[in-house]
């Protein structure tokens, strides 16, 4: 509650926008192609096996107990 605004605050500023119609256009089709083939397991795995990732700028302590199988870009890719 804002006592300022006298309403509830969204967690988010974008949800305060007001309503939008987001069901259309190509982002929006191609957004839901993506996550349906995701949901579906119907997508080739980049870095197949590989369950943990990082940035090349740091290293976690847990990348030392972990299999490294793949770097792509500045990301290191584990098992």
């Amino acid at each position: 509650w804002d006592p300022n605004r006298q309403r509830l605050v969204a967690d988010f500023s974008w949800t305060e926008l007001g309503t939008r119609s987001l069901q259309d256009g190509a982002a929006w089709k191609q957004a839901m192609a993506v996550a349906s083939a995701a949901y579906d397991d119907l997508h080739t795995p980049v870095v197949p096996g590989a369950l943990f990732y990082h940035a090349t700028s740091v290293r976690p302590g847990w990348s030392r107990n972990r299999r490294a199988v793949a770097k792509i870009g500045n990301h290191i890719f584990y098992r």
